[in-house]
């Protein structure tokens, strides 16, 4: 009895391997599904739905040169169906080629523009060309059409984050919340919260990001970062120590957990992490201010002052190493050095002159007159 494939015509042939190659592309089996769709274009080389799929499998085998191939190929064959340029731009983006990406994922809007997956991938695309405007609209756009899917709202908000913007960040964040809640979205949000010193809600989201992913060093760091700005210096220690057992030998885990013993008494041990904190970046400013703060208090001025000569012939735009040795100097009662070096902070960061009112480190200086016209000379006009 002949075979019944031998009775089909080519055109058959060609559509039975396209089925045959999706259903196995839908299973996930994409080895298989690629001998499917080359069958498919050995029988009807010109025809473009061979080539689309067998793009997207090697696409999903993160073969991103041997999909771009393919993708051209459909493109070539159907240039006026936006799916084409879509996925030819996604696979561009998946190759760092961002320009080509971009222009890839433009051309399928044109020619689908009630499509929201090319304005998010262009929207993507923007974001790795520092084009944080353009990409802010694109994800707006992608929104607008579809406002069911969370990473638009989660990419958007990490768009929002880099501009600045962490109010708008904080709802995108908490939209992701509302329809995939995960440690991600609990994380940012956190963070976002973090800028916006909202420390209580910051150390809510990360307490909730640490339930959810409790093997992320990061969540532990930054719940003991927005800890320590509450003074809750203990829970914040706890949360450093946790982070350097995820990952040892990480400089600002170390720097931390040396700042917060600091802060509870504990200087040899303080001693001890900001020398290893500084050992993991040497040169940093911000280090050496802190160890010098630890000598300082160790009752050894010569070597804090070693310190603190490193971090005027290392200190850059950033006022903040700066403001820690001149609190430091503040804590000792010695006007004349933390005039000198909060000067040093103010000139490079004037918005440190509002952490003052809330510092205790400088209660013991506060009502001298130096120090008052010193805040005068600083304070913004009115």
């Amino acid at each position: 009895m002949p075979d019944r494939s031998d009775s089909l015509t080519r055109h058959e042939k060609y559509r039975e391997a396209i089925r045959a190659g999706r259903e196995a592309f839908n299973a996930g089996d994409f080895a298989a599904a690629i001998l499917w769709f080359n069958q498919a274009i050995d029988l009807m080389p010109l025809e473009e739905a061979g080539y689309l799929w067998r793009g997207r499998a090697f696409f999903s085998q993160n073969q991103y040169a041997e999909a771009l191939a393919d993708f051209r190929k459909a493109v070539q064959r159907q240039p006026d169906e936006s799916l084409h340029w879509y996925w030819q731009g996604r696979a561009n983006f998946q190759l760092r080629q961002w320009e080509a990406a971009r222009r890839d994922l433009s051309r399928a809007i044109a020619l689908a523009p009630e499509n929201d997956m090319p304005y998010y991938w262009r929207g993507c695309t923007h974001m790795q060309q520092k084009k944080l405007a353009e990409a802010q609209a694109d994800l707006d756009a992608a929104i607008h059409r579809n406002n069911q899917n969370s990473d638009y709202f989660q990419t958007r908000g990490m768009v929002a984050m880099s501009r600045g913007q962490y109010a708008a960040a904080v709802q995108d964040f908490g939209q992701v919340i509302a329809l995939a809640p995960s440690a991600a979205a609990f994380y940012w949000r956190g963070r976002s919260y973090f800028r916006q010193q909202a420390l209580a809600e910051a150390v809510a989201d990360l307490s909730q990001a640490v339930i959810w992913q409790p093997q992320n060093a990061d969540h532990y760091f930054w719940r003991g970062r927005a800890q320590y700005d509450l003074h809750d210096y203990t829970a914040a220690l706890r949360n450093f120590d946790q982070a350097m057992a995820l990952r040892p030998g990480n400089s600002n885990d170390q720097l931390w957990r040396g700042i917060a013993r600091y802060r509870l008494g504990y200087l040899p041990a303080a001693l001890a992490d900001l020398t290893r904190a500084y050992e993991l970046a040497p040169g940093d400013p911000l280090r050496c201010a802190w160890l010098g703060r630890a000598y300082l208090a160790l009752d050894d001025p010569g070597r804090a002052a070693a310190e603190f000569k490193k971090v005027a012939v290392r200190l850059g735009e950033d006022g903040q190493p700066a403001y820690i040795v001149a609190a430091g100097y503040a804590a000792h009662g010695d006007l004349a050095r933390t005039s000198i070096w909060l000067r040093l902070a103010l000139n490079r960061t004037p918005h440190l002159l509002a952490s003052l009112a809330q510092d205790p480190d400088f209660d013991p200086v506060r009502a001298a007159e130096p120090y008052q016209s010193l805040l005068d000379e600083f304070a913004a006009p009115a």
